[in-house]
């Protein structure tokens, strides 16, 4: 069993560190607030002051974090991972950010002697909790292997997908797709609302073709104009929605959008 540092607790993070400590691992946890450490050492987990106490004496360090400029921090920063990693320590960021920044932090780490991956997931909330994440992994073959173990507590499907910066470009390509198929899918809806279809047998056929419309949402234009609208929705106030607030545009757009909540009214 590995000695394991687990730095951000979210909703990803917490169920994550989780099954490593029931899993056997030894695991000491940090989190920006206290309440997700405190239930960690309740499961069995200990706790760090810092991400560098975390990273002292591991084996394994993993990362998730916000974005990129949150792993810079806790990984170059003051009191970051580096700063008392031993030489061949295996660091696993599981953050979802640029292929640019895994890279810039993959070089710090090995000129400090560490071993680094990066490793986002697929499968959200539910996948955590159920460790049926599909982990995409960017680094070198032998840093997968060695790692294998440990990411196989947390998912399903675990691929190594090429080096440093692979798996966020791969994660990537992956939102591109959903974010197409969504909007497509949002567009057929209300269509189907505008002609009075009876919608729970429409949406079981639809759901049966969601495999052709993927190729669809790979298209380099869609993609375009879907960012487009991503843009339109901010603007409209409704930033902090997922992506699904794509069928409220297409609503309105259709003269079918009806009021608002007020979080998703022009400020």
């Amino acid at each position: 069993m590995a000695t394991i540092g687990f730095i951000g607790l979210g909703v990803m993070g917490q169920p994550m560190a989780e099954h490593l400590v029931r899993a056997g691992h030894e695991v000491t946890v940090h989190n920006r607030s206290p309440g997700p450490v405190r239930a960690l050492v309740e499961a069995g987990a200990k706790a760090g002051a810092s991400a560098a106490e975390v990273a002292d004496g591991a084996d394994v360090v993993i990362t998730i974090v916000p974005d990129s400029p949150d792993v810079e921090a806790v990984v170059l920063g003051e009191q970051g991972v580096l700063e008392t990693a031993r030489q061949g320590l295996l660091l696993i960021d599981m953050s979802t950010i640029r292929p640019d920044t895994a890279r810039k932090v993959a070089e710090a780490a090995e000129a400090r002697g560490v071993r680094f991956l990066d490793a986002p997931v697929s499968g959200g909330q539910v996948g955590a909790v159920e460790a049926t994440l599909s982990i995409m992994v960017g680094g070198r073959a032998e840093d997968f292997q060695a790692a294998l173990p440990v990411l196989e507590v947390l998912g399903r499907t675990v691929v190594h997908v090429g080096p440093v910066g692979s798996g966020q470009t791969v994660k990537a390509a992956n939102q591109l797709i959903v974010a197409g198929v969504i909007e497509l899918v949002s567009e057929a809806i209300v269509l189907l609302e505008a002609h009075g279809v009876d919608m729970a047998p429409a949406i079981e056929v639809l759901a049966g073709g969601l495999a052709a419309a993927r190729y669809s949402g790979v298209a380099i234009p869609v993609t375009a104009l879907v960012a487009q609208m991503l843009v339109s929705l901010r603007s409209l106030g409704r930033g902090s929605l997922d992506h699904s607030a794509i069928l409220t545009l297409i609503e309105d757009l259709s003269g079918r959008g009806g009021p608002r909540p007020p979080d998703q009214r022009r400020s």
